[in-house]
Parts: C-alpha cells; structure tokens; sequence
C-alpha cells in the first residue's frame, strides 16, 4: 500500500471489531479497456517441483493448482527448511519456485544456494513488487524467468513447462 502512495486506517472497538479501510490515490489518466485474447491452456505438466513463498495460502493455492495440472509439488513456507529439502535430493527437482520477500532469507539468496547446489535447475522468482530485480536484469541474478504476482496459473505452467524443456 505504501509503494503506491496509499494509507490503512484502522478503526478498532474492543469486543466489537476492527475495521481496515485502504486508501489507495486514483490513476491520473483514464484507464482504457483491453481486450484480453482467450489464451489456451498450456499442456499438462509433469515433475517436481520447490514452491516457497512465506504466506501458506499462497503455498498451498499453488501447491493445488498446480498438481491439478501434473506437478508434484513440496511447498514451504520457510526458505531455510526448503533449501534443507533440496540439499538432501536435489535431482528430484526439476524447477523452483520462491517468491523473492521473505523473512530469514530472500528469493535471490535462496536462488544463489540452490544453484551452488545444483546450477542447472530452473530458478522461477514470484514478485508482487521489487526495488531489487526487473525484467530487464533478473538473468544476471542467476534467474531464469521472473513472475509478477497476481500469476496467472497458466502463465506459471507454461513458464515452468518451457525451462524445464529447455534444460
């Protein structure tokens, strides 16, 4: 809400409740309507996957949508208990998945440790917003794709589909 200007009051009554209102400024120039071109749905996926993101609805959201699509999927919210995960298998990988602002460990160091593990697995980051890596440099963080959150389920599949076949 900072980054774009906004403000959260909160109105709270003991006992009663609490009321969050999210004041967001407007957009200065009018928003025009796009229409959106129907995309098919990529192919099924297959393999596994390392999916960390410190919020579990988030994990376990994705961790659903994307077994309904073929993936195996070891979530966690806890970057340190991931790496742990993969340290001990990394060949069963065939991507990850994290996003890049968590506690005790960013996206970028996790994806620095995976690959001096592992350099050849495919390292997908998940970013709602970031001062740190863009389109325009997130290969030279030694990352292959980076996904703007909201992501769109077949967006995630088809760029986990394409790394994995590229490998």
């Amino acid at each position: 809400v900072s980054s774009y200007n906004g403000l959260i009051n909160v109105e709270s009554v003991p006992n009663n409740g609490t009321i969050f209102t999210i004041l967001l400024p407007t957009e200065k120039k009018a928003a025009t309507l796009q229409e959106i071109p129907k995309q098919e749905d990529p192919k099924t996926g297959g393999g596994n996957l390392l999916f960390i993101d410190d919020e579990l609805t988030i994990v376990t959201t994705n961790r659903i949508l994307l077994e309904k699509r073929g993936f195996k999927v070891a979530g966690f919210t806890d970057p340190v208990s991931a790496l742990e995960r993969f340290s001990e298998n990394p060949q069963v990988f065939e991507a990850v998945l994290t996003d890049m602002t968590m506690p005790a460990m960013s996206g970028l160091e996790l994806a620095k440790k995976v690959r001096q593990i592992r350099s050849d697995i495919p390292v997908i980051i998940c970013t709602g917003f970031s001062d740190i890596i863009n389109e325009e440099n997130f290969r030279s963080f030694g990352i292959d794709a980076i996904l703007y959150k909201p992501v769109q389920l077949n967006e995630m599949v088809r760029t986990i589909s394409d790394l994995v076949q590229k490998k």
